[in-house]
Formats: structure tokens, sequence, C-alpha cells
């Protein structure tokens, strides 16, 4: 007897291979379960998140953008409060009436403190007056050097010291010969010149060492001068310690000469140049010679 099936609904006796039942149409294969969808309420929640992160971010965004306006608008505000002041201090001689040192500045302060900035004239003696026409001079070099884009670009202050031995030896500035000088100049190691500069401010030394800069440059007065950055040598080696000559007119000396010199320190200077902020002895050259070291 062929092998049957019952029919669940009905109760007919169906072929085992029969799909549908003749008698009432039942489905003997069973459908495949269909993918359950999310509730409405599962949804509801889904897109109340996305729309709560998108809302913080938005509220993000439009609080950096409102951060950044006010910050741009308060800082153009405050801008516009500022305002540039020269203040400092200008020298006159009391017996010439010239102005011979000017230390001001220009500088940005808070329109409501304007006021208190101002440019103080006082009155004193130039070193013309005081030492002689010699000293004069070279205190308007020296003064040069002070002026921006200049090789120094800092405040110089020639010691008294100085001035009154330019003053009681104007013959040596430049001297004819080293032979004027070499009794008188100071055999001494250049970093106690450069620790003890008070000590030898207005003292002629003698130094030798190495040129690593040379320039012409040309005064207010339009007088012609030199300006040297030597690295001295003591005993065959660099002291680590820098020297900056002043010498009226030009010099036959260049950048890679070994030079030897008859200075005198008139001060010493803070100053910046390619290579970092270098502290350095100021020097008027009274004679130098030199040139290429020997192969």
């Amino acid at each position: 007897m062929p092998e049957t099936k019952k029919c669940p609904d009905c109760g007919t006796r169906n072929q085992i291979t029969n799909i549908f039942c003749p008698t009432c149409g039942y489905c003997f294969v069973a459908e495949p379960e269909k993918p359950r969808e999310p509730s409405p309420l599962q949804s509801k929640k889904g897109e109340h998140r996305l729309f709560k992160a998108v809302t913080v971010a938005v509220i993000i965004v439009l609080g950096l953008i409102t951060g950044l306006a006010s910050y741009l608008i308060s800082r153009e505000i405050e801008r516009s409060r500022m305002v540039l002041v020269e203040t400092g201090i200008i020298w006159k001689c009391s017996e010439c009436g010239k102005t011979y040192k000017e230390r001001v500045a220009t500088m940005e302060v808070p329109k409501t403190e304007s006021g208190d900035y101002a440019v103080e004239t006082v009155e004193g003696e130039c070193y013309a007056c005081k030492y002689g026409p010699e000293v004069g001079r070279y205190e308007e070099l020296l003064e040069s050097l002070s002026w921006p884009d200049t090789p120094l670009s800092s405040r110089v202050e020639m010691e008294p010291a100085a001035a009154e031995f330019i003053g009681e030896h104007p013959e040596l500035f430049p001297a004819r010969d080293a032979g004027l000088i070499r009794d008188i100049a100071l055999e001494e190691d250049p970093r106690r010149l450069e620790r003890d500069f008070k000590e030898f401010a207005g003292k002629p030394v003698h130094i030798t060492g190495n040129v690593v800069a040379s320039e012409t440059l040309r005064a207010g007065d339009g007088t012609e001068m030199t300006y040297l950055r030597l690295l001295p040598v003591k005993d065959q080696r660099e002291p680590g310690v820098e020297f900056l000559i002043v010498y009226t007119g030009v010099s036959g000396l260049l950048e890679g000469d070994v030079a030897d010199c008859y200075l005198l320190p008139v001060d010493r200077v803070n100053y910046q140049p390619a290579d970092g902020n270098v502290s350095a002895v100021l020097c008027i050259a009274m004679f130098m010679s030199g040139g290429l070291p020997p192969p």
C-alpha cells in the first residue's frame, strides 16, 4: 500500500508527494518565516535618538561659530581702543644746544592710557663740550650704531673713562703705527676684559683674533667707518668672547683675516646677530693690521 500523509485541516489521506490537499487545499510545505518588522514604538525611539544627536551637533557648531565671532568682534573693539605712542628721553646739551642722545621707543597702548606716555627732553652735557671735539665725533659714531637696521642695533653708552682717554690722546685715534701704543697697551685674557669690563674701560688693550664679519658704514655726518666682529685668540684657541670694533675710515681687514689690534674698550653691549643673542665688548680701534692666515 502506498505511503500516505494525513491533512491536518480536513483529515483526508494524501499521497506522500502531494504539496496541496485536493480536498481543502492545505499546503504541506511550510512558508519561510518573514523577518520581523520593528514595532512602531522601536522606530520612533531610533528616530528620536538620531534627532537628538543632530540637534546636539548643530548646537555645538553654532556655539563654536558664536564664540569665534564674539572673539573676533571683541578683538577688533580692543584694537580700536589701542593707539601708537612714543615714549622715552632725549638728551640736549645745555652748552651747545645739540641733541646728542635719544632713547625713544614706539609702542601700542590703550587709548585711555596714552596720556601716561611722553617723550621727555632733559638737559645734559655732550661729550664734545665736556671732553673735546674728537670725543664728540666718536660719541656720534657710536650713537649711530644704536639706530635700527644697523649691524649692532643696540644702545651704546661710551664709558666716561674711555671718553677721558680719547680727549687726552686724540692723536692715537687712529695711531700712525703700533709703536705709539705698544708700551701702554695691556696684554690681558679677553675673557677678563668681558667679565670685568668696568676695570678695563678706557685702557688700551692688545688683542689678536679672527675677523668673522667686516662692513663699511657711513655715519649720520657722512663719516665712513669700518665695523668688525672679532673672535679673539688666546694661546692658539678662541676663548668664546666676542669683540665689536669701530674703526674710523676704511680698513683693509676682511672676513677670514687674522687681525692684530690695539683697541680701547668703550662699552659692553648685548645685541642679536643672525646666530643668536651675544654679549660683546665694544671697542674703538687705535691701530689694526693683519691679513689672511698662513696656509
